[in-house]
């Protein structure tokens, strides 16, 4: 089984567990902590994840998400594709997603 992690998803989602300032390095903190604990919990499952975030959000959260990134667990996309990466990801491997969007089809 594999897993596709819509990574900005995940770390903002977590944001709500902290009164910290936004862009703040306790938040940016949580933020890494949470797709690392996601991460931790499909391994430990027996679980393939891979996670895909806009490059301009790695940047800005340095260098434990470019460890990600070494460990070809998180992978870096055009700034507004990163849906679209991870969808066709998540398709050619019969991957399920994690994510709060809605995808709708048009």
């Amino acid at each position: 089984m594999h897993v596709v992690l819509d990574a900005m998803n995940i770390a903002r989602g977590f944001k709500e567990y902290t009164h910290a300032p936004e862009g703040s390095s306790v938040r940016n903190a949580l933020n890494v902590e949470a797709l690392r604990f996601c991460f931790e919990y499909f391994h430990s499952s027996g679980v393939c994840a891979k996670a895909f975030a806009a490059k301009g959000f790695i940047e800005s959260h340095g260098e434990p998400l470019r460890e990600m990134q070494r460990q070809e667990l998180l992978f870096a996309t055009p700034g507004g594709l990163d849906d679209d990466f991870m969808l066709a990801h998540a398709n050619r491997w019969g991957s399920w997603v994690i994510s709060n969007d809605r995808f709708l089809t048009t």
